[in-house]
C-alpha cells in the first residue's frame, strides 16, 4: 500500500500519500474544501435533487481521508455513504487522527472499486463519487466501459455519477471518458474545470459528470408524476454555485461536449487509459 503522512496544513490536515497531497480536512469547518477540484464535486453534489439538505445515498469510489464523505454529512446530515478504500491501515490512521463526525452513516469498505462496486445493489446509490488514484495516477480499471456499466446498474434510473479526471489541455483523457459513458447509455455529460484548463494553458483536474432524466411516457400529471420527473441534477444551479466561487471554473454540457466525445473510442478493460502524473508545481490547484 502507499506511504502515507498526515500533516497540519491551511487551518486544516493534509494526507500525503507517496509524497504527494491527497486530501485536506478541516475537522472544524467539513465545508471547507481547499482543493479546486472538491469544490467542483461539491457543486455537483449540491445540485443533485432532492436539494439539501435532504439526505443522499451517496458511494465513493477511493477515500483517502474522508474529506467529501465529511461534506456530505455536513451539508446533508443523515445521507448513508459508503466509501470503497482499499488501504485499510490509512483508514485506520485517518480514524484515529481525523475523527469522522458523530452520528454519521459512512461505512468503510475495504475494497478497490474493481472489487466493491459489481458487490453493490441495483438503484442502490443516488450519487456516486470515483476519485482514486495509485502512485499518483488515476486508476485506469474505473473508467473502462465495464465499470461504467456497473456503476450506471448501481445508480438506476435517478443516478449520477462524477469523476475526477486529470488531464493535459488537449484532453484526450476526458474524450475518452465521456465517450464510454455516451456508449453505457448515459443520456447527459458534462465537464467542469478551471478556466485555464479549457483555454489549453494547464493540465487540470476535470469533473465529468453523467446522468439520466427520468422517462416521462404515461405520465398522469399528478404530484407525484411530476416529483418522478423532477430534474435529477439542477445544471443552472450548479452554473451559479461554480460563478460564485473563489477559483475561476467552467461548466460545459451535452452539445458543448459532441466534438471532443466524438473524437474518442470508449475504454475498456482491454484498452484502458490513466492519468499521466500531475504537474509537481501545479499540485497546490488541485
Amino acid at each position: 500500500m502507499s506511504r502515507f503522512e498526515i500533516v497540519p496544513h491551511a487551518g486544516g490536515y493534509l494526507l500525503e500519500m507517496d509524497g504527494l497531497p491527497q486530501s485536506h480536512v478541516d475537522l472544524e469547518d467539513p465545508r471547507h474544501l481547499a482543493m479546486e477540484y472538491m469544490a467542483h464535486l461539491a457543486a455537483v453534489l449540491r445540485g443533485v435533487n432532492p436539494p439539501a439538505p435532504a439526505p443522499l445515498r451517496v458511494t465513493h469510489v477511493g477515500g483517502a481521508a474522508m474529506t467529501m464523505p465529511r461534506w456530505v454529512q455536513d451539508v446533508r446530515p443523515g445521507s448513508p455513504q459508503i466509501v470503497l478504500e482499499p488501504d485499510a491501515e490509512l483508514t485506520e490512521a485517518v480514524r484515529r487522527e481525523l475523527p469522522l463526525p458523530r452520528g454519521h452513516r459512512i461505512r468503510v469498505r475495504a475494497q478497490t472499486g474493481e472489487e466493491g462496486v459489481p458487490q453493490l445493489k441495483d438503484g442502490s446509490a443516488d450519487l456516486v463519487l470515483v476519485d482514486a488514484f495509485a502512485g499518483g495516477v488515476t486508476v485506469p480499471g474505473l473508467t473502462t466501459l465495464e465499470m461504467l456499466t456497473e456503476i450506471r446498474r448501481v445508480l438506476g434510473a435517478r443516478g449520477v455519477v462524477a469523476l475526477n479526471i486529470p488531464d493535459h489541455p488537449q484532453r484526450r483523457f476526458v474524450a475518452r471518458v465521456l465517450a464510454t459513458l455516451e456508449t453505457v447509455g448515459f443520456g447527459h455529460l458534462g465537464v467542469i474545470t478551471h478556466r485555464s484548463g479549457w483555454d489549453g494553458k494547464r493540465f487540470a483536474n476535470h469533473v465529468v459528470v453523467a446522468w439520466d432524466e427520468p422517462s416521462t411516457d404515461g405520465a398522469d400529471g399528478g404530484d407525484e408524476a411530476a416529483e418522478d420527473q423532477a430534474t435529477v441534477l439542477d445544471r443552472e444551479l450548479v452554473d451559479v454555485i461554480i460563478r460564485d466561487e473563489s477559483v475561476p471554473a467552467r461548466a460545459r454540457w451535452d452539445d458543448d461536449l459532441a466534438g471532443l466525445r466524438r473524437s474518442a473510442a470508449p475504454l475498456t478493460a482491454a484498452d484502458p487509459m490513466t492519468s499521466d502524473p500531475f504537474p509537481e508545481t501545479l499540485l497546490r490547484h488541485r
